[in-house]
């Protein structure tokens, strides 16, 4: 199955497409470039890269620590149970609705 998207990129209004990307590609970069200097104007530091970013952070990060997703399931069991109740639930539903 095709999905819908892919046919509209393509043809005829693929090439109008990117030029319109394009253009609007060329007027963000000039805008980050007016903000970035304005930034350095004020006396702040511009910082580019995710590694540069991670660097000046401020926030606390255990090292080789890999943090589960907030408010979500913490271990393997409680993923399987979790999935074991959505299962559940979706055969109930089908049964009772369909």
């Amino acid at each position: 199955m095709q999905r819908p998207y892919c046919e509209e990129s393509g043809g005829g209004t693929s090439y109008q497409l990117h030029l319109l990307f394009d253009k609007h590609f060329s007027e963000q970069v000039g805008l980050v470039g007016a903000i970035a200097q304005r930034i350095q104007l004020l006396g702040g530091i511009t910082i580019a890269m995710a590694a540069d970013v991670a660097e000046t952070t401020m926030i606390p990060v255990r090292s080789g620590a890999i943090l589960p997703p907030a408010g979500g399931p913490r271990t393997r069991l409680e993923i399987n149970r979790t999935a074991a109740g959505l299962t559940a639930e979706a055969a109930d539903y089908a049964t009772i609705y369909c």
